[in-house]
């Protein structure tokens, strides 16, 4: 394992995007959502999604100079058509497009149309709420997931994410509606580690080696999904997830039309800020406080990430060795 800086891996990344042709804006969108799940620890969704990324930029599904188009509806809700760029791209467009409504209305929503993988969905959630917005956010996918007794994909992963914060404190719920990402099994297949079985219903014939992943707590988990596909998916006018290409499939000159959903409170129009930062730290400090039954101590959504950001920002990102080659490639390309 490699550990790399933030400022070193960053450098890469921004030269490769700048030699392709993305403005600077995006190319700081893009560093940012790769960068900062590496630095919290969900390493599924940060710098090894970027050979993905590229294959789409260089291969057509993604734009590297896309015509963002927004149609605002009504004062707090609006539709983006993101023609084709980087879901990282169009999420990014979107999170600011909703902080903007949501200062202006007090609540907005923004639907996404058109856009691909758009990574981690905290990348979105906790920047407004870093803002000052209480955000939710999620993201249709393409087929993996089986339904509850079901035998075949039908449902993407269609991630989720909250989140809320203070100057102190912060609540950050970032998670799939399967029961683990695709990236965790793939991961898990290419080092040769066990898969569990209540993850996914494995497959020697399959190219990936397993037919489906399994839905998050069974039939609940189903139901997450669909509530994705009907936010994210059908009223964007995207294709339902059995019927778009997967994120992984060459040659990466499909479009995917991935639809994405972003919501916002601007909840101090509620309450006070002192009022509410107070109740929330305390809520939150009320759960870490319960007694643990083993020597794990009790977490709040995004602890875990927070603790690990703070370890990685001092000992750099740890990186996989074909990860690390990536780094180093990219580093002679943009010199």
């Amino acid at each position: 394992m490699h550990k790399v800086h933030v400022e070193a891996l960053s450098g890469a990344i921004a030269g490769k995007l700048r030699l392709l042709g993305l403005s600077e804006t995006h190319i700081h969108d893009v560093v940012d959502g790769l960068i900062v799940p590496s630095l919290r620890g969900v390493d599924t969704h940060g710098f090894r999604l970027f050979s993905t990324y590229l294959s789409e930029l260089e291969g057509g599904r993604s734009k590297a100079k896309p015509n963002i188009q927004i149609d605002r509806v009504l004062p707090a809700l609006a539709q983006m058509d993101a023609d084709g760029a980087l879901g990282i791209v169009a999420g990014s467009e979107a999170v600011r497009l909703l902080m903007e409504m949501a200062s202006e209305q007090g609540i907005a929503a923004v639907f996404v149309k058109n856009s691909n993988h758009f990574g981690a969905a905290s990348n979105y959630s906790l920047k407004a709420a870093k803002a000052g917005f209480m955000t939710f956010c999620c993201s249709n996918a393409d087929a993996l997931v089986a339904p509850f007794n079901g035998d075949k994909a039908l449902f993407g992963t269609n991630p989720m994410s909250f989140a809320v914060t203070t100057d102190k404190d912060a609540f950050c719920l970032d998670m799939a509606t399967s029961q683990v990402s695709y990236s965790k099994v793939k991961q898990h297949l290419k080092q040769s580690m066990p898969v569990h079985c209540s993850w996914a219903i494995e497959d020697a014939s399959a190219a990936s080696g397993i037919r489906a992943l399994l839905p998050l707590g069974g039939y609940k988990g189903q139901g997450l999904a669909a509530m994705v596909s009907i936010l994210a998916g059908l009223l964007n006018g995207a294709p339902d997830d059995e019927h778009m290409a997967h994120f992984y499939a060459e040659p990466f000159d499909t479009p995917n039309n991935v639809g994405h959903f972003l919501f916002a409170i601007n909840h101090r129009a509620l309450m006070s800020a002192s009022e509410f930062d107070a109740r929330l730290e305390r809520f939150l400090d009320s759960i870490r406080a319960t007694a643990p039954r083993g020597s794990e101590p009790v977490r709040v959504a995004g602890d875990l990430e927070r603790d690990t950001q703070e370890s990685r920002e001092k000992e750099g990102i740890p990186l996989s060795e074909e990860e690390y080659q990536l780094y180093l490639r990219l580093q002679r390309e943009v010199q």
